[in-house]
This record gives structure tokens, C-alpha cells and sequence, in this order.
């Protein structure tokens, strides 16, 4: 067992899978690295027509184990780098010393990067031996249900979603009748559509060569198209509002020896304006349990 063992580790046909092993790997952690760039302030939006497809394409003919290691790749390089805003929060502004915040954060991002790690499991389970077609369909309805269920359970975190991404793209017109998920759904669709489109060009397959660009175009224009359409309009009576801000430093929010004071600059600030329909205070006004 041993010498067979050896010989198949010296085979270079073997190494050579190995070594494409490790590539997909990279590729599946760079892509989600670059994924934060597609939101503000880079707004680099057209990176969100792409990262998932290269996911998608690291999922190509691999196993349910070295699935779930991709997407966990993905997740955990994607929210080290969306989500670093975490570390400056612990370590600034709650005073945690560098060690403790950062390990805070790397278990916050190790937590948070299963997901896509089940992600890519389950549909590697789901879609392994489907046509094409039906494993771009599922992988794009699997990506929106995994994005809804990171909102949804334990209280939810529903930070950097790719819909976020797409206020000034094309696809914004679909924002208003699809939501969040819905326009994840079609970018995912878009992204992995792509691939087929570049893969069938080396395969010279005819197929996906004449209906990836059609479905692009129709998506793509009907964006446009509803973006075009006025979905709210004003009421006859006007609303009276007043926005206030305290303008406190956050090196002394929480400090609660100064809670008093931060509530009464609120109180006074807002004196000349209780009258109003709607007062709206900072979230964190009242810095008290």
C-alpha cells in the first residue's frame, strides 16, 4: 500500500490535479476578496457580475468536501475584508486591546463564512450530476436562500449582501419589485451564465453562445427600462420632520459618566422642534441600556 501510495504521489498526471486543486482554491479565495470592492465607497459594481461566477466555476467538478472548503474560502476572505470595520469598533472605539479584538473578529468572520461553505455543500449535493442549465438556476437560488437565512437566523447579519452592491448599476430598476434577493438571484444567474458563455467558446458549443448574451441583453434592458418608472409619489399634505444630531464624539458616547449630558444636548437641541410630525434621533442617542 505504501509503495503504491508513492508511486501515484510521483505520477505527474497526479500532480498535476493536485496542483489545479490548489489553483481553484486561490481563485475561490481571491474572489472573495475582491467581492467588498463592488460596494461603497470602491463601488466597483460590475465586480458583483463577476466574483460569483468564478465561485461558481471553482465548484466545477470537484467533491462535497473540497466544495464546502471553497466556499468557505470565499466567505472567510469576503468578510475579512467587508466586515473589518468590526475590528476598528472592538479595538477604537470599545477599547479592547489589539489580541483580544482581533481574535473577536477572526471568530465573528470564521462563523460568518460557513455559510457560503454550506452553501457550496449543499449545492454541490443538490446539483453535482445536473445539466448546466439546472445548476446555474439552482446555484443562483441557493446563493439568494443562503443570503435571506444569514439575515434571518440569530438576530441576523444581513451586512454586505451583493444587492447592496447594484444601487447604480443597470440592475437597479429591480430593486423596488424584486428586493434585496430577488436581485441577488439575478446576478448570481448573470454571473454563472458567463461562465457557461466563456467555457462554450473553447468547447465551440453554439448554444450558450446565442442565449447567455440574449438573456444578459433582456435583463440588462429591462433594468434599465424600470428604472425609468416613478414607484412613489408625493401626498397632497406635506410631512413635518426634523432630523437631529448631537454631533458626540465617539471616544465619549459610552462613557457613563457623560450619558446625562449626551441626553440633554438631545432634549435641548430638539426643543424648538416637538411639534413636528416626526423627530428621528441617532440609534444611538440614548446611550443606556
Amino acid at each position: 500500500m505504501q509503495i503504491s501510495t508513492a508511486l501515484e504521489a510521483m505520477n505527474p498526471e497526479t500532480a498535476k490535479v493536485n496542483y489545479a486543486q490548489y489553483i481553484k482554491d486561490a481563485l475561490a479565495l481571491f474572489s472573495g476578496a475582491i467581492t467588498p470592492l463592488s460596494f461603497a465607497p470602491m463601488n466597483f459594481w460590475w465586480l458583483a457580475f463577476v466574483t460569483p461566477g468564478l465561485l461558481f466555476y471553482c465548484l466545477q467538478a470537484t467533491s462535497y468536501k473540497r466544495a464546502f472548503w471553497r466556499g468557505y474560502l470565499f466567505g472567510l476572505a469576503n468578510f475579512l475584508v467587508g466586515v473589518s470595520w468590526v475590528y476598528v469598533s472592538i479595538h477604537v472605539f470599545g477599547n479592547v486591546n489589539v489580541f483580544i479584538a482581533g481574535t473577536i473578529t477572526l471568530l465573528f468572520v470564521a462563523v460568518l463564512a460557513l455559510y457560503p461553505g454550506i452553501m457550496c455543500y449543499a449545492f454541490q449535493r443538490l446539483f453535482k450530476r445536473s445539466k448546466l442549465v439546472v445548476a446555474v438556476l439552482g446555484f443562483a437560488v441557493i446563493w439568494a436562500l443562503f443570503a435571506w437565512l444569514r439575515s434571518s437566523l440569530f438576530s441576523g447579519f444581513p451586512w454586505n449582501l451583493l444587492a447592496y452592491s447594484q444601487v447604480d448599476s443597470p440592475l437597479a430598476g429591480f430593486i423596488p419589485l424584486l428586493g434585496s434577493y430577488g436581485l441577488i438571484f439575478l446576478l448570481v444567474l448573470m454571473s454563472s451564465g458567463l461562465v457557461i458563455f466563456i467555457q462554450a467558446i473553447f468547447k465551440k458549443q453554439i448554444l450558450p453562445l446565442v442565449i447567455v448574451p440574449l438573456a444578459w441583453a433582456i435583463i440588462l434592458f429591462s433594468g434599465f427600462a424600470l428604472g425609468q418608472i416613478a414607484w412613489t409619489q408625493a401626498k397632497p399634505t406635506a410631512l413635518s420632520v426634523a432630523l437631529m444630531q448631537g454631533n458626540i464624539p465617539q471616544s465619549i458616547k459610552w462613557d457613563p459618566k457623560r450619558a446625562i449630558s449626551i441626553i440633554k444636548t438631545y432634549v435641548n437641541i430638539t426643543s424648538d422642534y416637538w411639534q413636528k410630525n416626526v423627530i428621528v434621533w441617532p440609534e444611538a442617542a440614548i446611550p443606556i441600556p
